[in-house]
């Protein structure tokens, strides 16, 4: 669970948030979308407390982490996966030691239990095969499906998506939705999505949050959402071209 109880923040001046209020409930899968500057990346890292509210609350699982403790925070972030934009990746590590490092920062496995661990999770994302490539050596939509092992190697109980189908084809991008509903079915996720594709927030969440000027104009199921008559919602929606 997921719970921003009238969260206001500024940067550099700027009204970026203003009295979001919204519940995220365990095993949901929610598309955050909205134009450049709405909000929505501002809103993913107050979830992680890499920024933290000028005022009002934020709660994960029943426990307010706006005012945590470092360590306490830490640990709460071990139980949260995030898939970052650009996936992230060390250069300079392999796919498998890319996706092996969470458990051995965080995890006292032996290398055996790791190696289990992982090809079973490079299995699942259909790159076994390439386990010991390097990240230049891979095409975006593979490097996107490094990330996603990555950050769900530990089992985390909620995994944030940063723009998961950024410059990548559309055939590509169905292909990561598709992994994105097979994980969160088999792992019981509950997924937070960042995305400017409505494509994929249409096929993959179960609703859609729209940000407009630093406040929620549209929480609503998919069906609902391509309906809203909110002027702002009917603009994005037609702008994307459904089929």
């Amino acid at each position: 669970m997921i719970k921003f109880n009238n969260i206001y923040k500024t940067l550099n001046s700027r009204q970026i948030l203003s009295g979001v209020n919204f519940l995220i409930n365990a095993g949901e899968v929610i598309a955050i979308v909205g134009l450049s500057g709405a909000g929505k990346s501002v809103t993913l890292k107050h979830m992680v407390r890499l920024i933290s509210p000028d005022s009002g609350s934020i709660e994960i699982d029943g426990e307010r982490i706006d005012d945590m403790s470092k360590a306490d925070i830490r640990n709460k972030r071990s139980k949260i996966g995030v898939l970052f934009q650009n996936s992230a990746l060390i250069q300079w590590l392999s796919v498998y030691e890319n996706i092996a490092l969470p458990l051995r920062q965080r995890t006292n496995k032996t290398e055996n239990e790791i190696y289990e661990i992982v090809s079973e999770r490079l299995k699942w994302v259909d790159l076994f095969e390439s386990k010991d490539m390097f990240p230049s050596e891979l095409s975006g939509g593979m490097q996107k499906r490094v990330g996603l092992a990555r950050a769900t190697i530990s089992n985390p109980k909620i995994i944030l998506y940063d723009e998961p189908t950024s410059g990548l084809d559309p055939v590509t991008s169905r292909k990561i939705d598709r992994l994105i509903i097979k994980l969160n079915n088999e792992m019981k996720l509950t997924s937070v999505i960042i995305t400017h594709d409505l494509i994929s927030a249409l096929s993959i969440s179960s609703k859609i949050m729209m940000l407009h000027e630093g406040k929620i104009i549209e929480f609503s199921n998919p069906d609902n959402f391509v309906k809203s008559n909110h002027p702002v919602v009917q603009k994005f929606v037609n702008s994307q071209q459904l089929m």
